[in-house]
């Protein structure tokens, strides 16, 4: 009961539209950093003659791999 008044107290009031689309993006958000992460795995499993295929090199990847989720 303490943290929801603390909850309560330092969140602005909200209205049934604003909470659905603020978890529409959360989940939205979620979804698109879970598939980024498909995305980097698959990209790392990539043989070389697949990446000259597609017009990356393995410094590409690389650089890939090494950026935080979020980006």
């Amino acid at each position: 009961a303490a943290l929801m008044a603390f909850i309560h107290l330092d969140l602005p009031e909200l209205g049934h539209a604003e909470i659905v689309t603020t978890f529409t993006r959360f989940v939205a958000g979620l979804r698109e950093l879970s598939a980024r992460r498909q995305q980097r795995r698959e990209l790392a499993e990539l043989s070389e003659y697949a990446l000259h295929d597609i017009g990356l090199s393995r410094a590409q990847v690389v650089a890939e791999l090494s950026k935080p989720m979020w980006r």
